[in-house]
């Protein structure tokens, strides 16, 4: 053991000479090929002396690296080659595993290869930049039929390139080598990251405008899957990284930044999907002005744009439930739900002269409505919604319900109700339920007056300068009304 042992530390002197001799000149494939037969080498050293391992263990593919075969990695039902990976152990011995003693022959020789190892990282920079332009060029920007997870076919293609890469990486070298590799996957995820954000884009423009079609909105569920897919990958192949790289190596690596990077996107593009649905929405919800017009005095039933939303809210959400990731497919629907419920907020806003009539009509209308966003985004189709979703709905039209509480409630009483339905109302929402209500400037300065605003709030201006307009018109029919009085006495 100890004349191998010499033989092993003459071997790697004398390579250390002929490959610094030949640095210029090295080529990448035949020191790959040479690295790997040392490795073999060791490892059967290991073997005979240390009973470490199985003969020939590690020397399939003592060649030149092959090229990934996609389509047979993609043919496994899980889409994450990193869920699985076992790839750790390639080449480590227990006592890497369990903290014992490093061999004394792992190594012996091959750590001479270290030095050059750049020749290999290089060729690696190269390859990686070939396989990212490939499969952008032949992204589709759709999803097919065939597509499990429904995610964008070259992301992928590139995590299983990744994958590949790391476990040929790691049969040659844990060192410089492989953190050289680690920075490129964080580069490439970055990358790939800012061309999916391009793309989100392009969508986010358009929606400004104009409704999306049916495939530009499946694209923005094949980004958010995407986005999804990708985070988590990141999150799995730092924590491979680390746990095989060498000790010197393991608190430098990082993927967080590339995890903030697809979270982000994700969120992003959810805020995008329901900025579509609101483009279909915001033309129904303007009916809700046809209510201050018919100023209804019995009412009985909701309004009809109530089942105009329903219908719009089942159109558009049904075809994306086989589409997005069920992990966010309840996230999604909360969206929807919480942009719903603002929307009829905002009309409701807008409305003013709400007599107590139409305060009821509005309350039917928040019924029907919040009854179908309770099953249009309900994540569970195949069943009721789940109690903790209805209550988060339902928590969601807790402040409209108080408002349209407090308006149709008589004037006389108004000020109690608010103060009930808020009690750290303000002087600025109290007049602005006080203008939607209509209710006449006199009496708003009077309801003022009991609220407890300070004389000097800059409220009380408006009010003042409307009941001043208020009273030179009630002087003026007055006089109107007088003159004709007289004019009738004097036949």
């Amino acid at each position: 053991e100890r004349l191998v042992e010499d033989v092993c530390i003459s071997t790697r002197a004398t390579l250390a000479v002929q490959m610094s001799d030949a640095a210029n000149t090295l080529d990448p494939s035949s020191l790959k090929r040479a690295l790997k037969k040392t490795l073999i080498f060791e490892k059967e050293l290991m073997r005979i002396f240390e009973g470490v391992g199985s003969a020939g263990k590690g020397g399939a593919g003592a060649d030149d690296v092959d090229d990934i075969d996609l389509d047979a990695e993609l043919d496994g039902e899980d889409n994450n080659p990193f869920s699985s990976d076992t790839s750790s152990q390639v080449g480590a011995t227990p006592s890497d595993q369990t903290g014992e003693k490093r061999s004394k022959f792992k190594g012996i020789i091959s750590k001479v290869f270290d030095d050059h190892m750049h020749i290999y990282t290089t060729l690696q920079e190269q390859d990686m930049q070939k396989m990212f332009n490939q499969i952008l060029s032949e992204e589709s920007w759709s999803l097919d039929a065939f597509n499990r997870k429904k995610v964008l076919s070259s992301s992928r293609d590139m995590v299983f390139y990744f994958s590949s890469s790391r476990q040929k990486c790691i049969e040659l070298s844990t060192g410089g080598a492989y953190f050289h590799l680690y920075t490129l996957f964080k580069k490439f995820l970055s990358r790939y990251a800012t061309q999916m954000a391009g793309k989100l884009e392009e969508i986010k423009v358009k929606v400004q405008t104009e409704e999306l079609s049916l495939e530009e909105d499946t694209l923005l569920c094949a980004i958010l899957n995407t986005s999804e897919y990708c985070a988590g990958t990141a999150k799995e192949m730092q924590s491979y990284i680390v746990a095989d790289i060498d000790t010197q190596y393991k608190s430098q690596v990082s993927l967080e930044e590339s995890v903030e990077a697809f979270h982000t996107l994700l969120a992003d593009t959810i805020s995008t999907l329901v900025q579509s649905l609101a483009i279909q929405l915001n033309e129904i919800f303007a009916g809700m002005a046809v209510i201050n017009d018919e100023k209804p005095d019995l009412v009985s039933d909701a309004s009809p744009y109530t089942q105009d939303v329903a219908n719009q809210l089942e159109h558009f959400i049904d075809p994306l439930r086989s589409i997005i990731s069920p992990s966010h497919f309840p996230f999604f629907c909360e969206s929807v739900a919480t942009h719903v419920v603002e929307l009829f907020s905002a009309e409701v806003y807008k409305l003013s002269g709400i007599s107590e009539g139409i305060a009821v009509q509005l309350m039917l209308d928040r019924t029907a409505l919040k009854a179908s966003i309770g099953k249009s985004t309900n994540p569970n189709p195949s069943g009721p919604a789940s109690e903790r979703y209805t209550k988060r709905v339902a928590r969601k039209f807790q402040h409209i319900e108080k408002v349209l509480r407090t308006l149709q409630t008589p004037t006389t009483f108004l000020l109690d109700t608010f103060t009930t339905s808020f009690p750290d109302g303000s002087v600025e929402e109290f007049v602005r339920l006080m203008k939607m209500k209509g209710v006449k400037y006199t009496t708003q300065i009077e309801l003022l007056d009991q609220f407890g605003a300070p004389a000097d709030h800059p409220a009380r201006a408006a009010i003042i300068e409307g009941a001043e307009v208020e009273g030179t018109y009630g002087e003026r029919l007055g006089d109107k009304v007088n003159a004709m009085k007289d004019f009738f006495k004097s036949f």
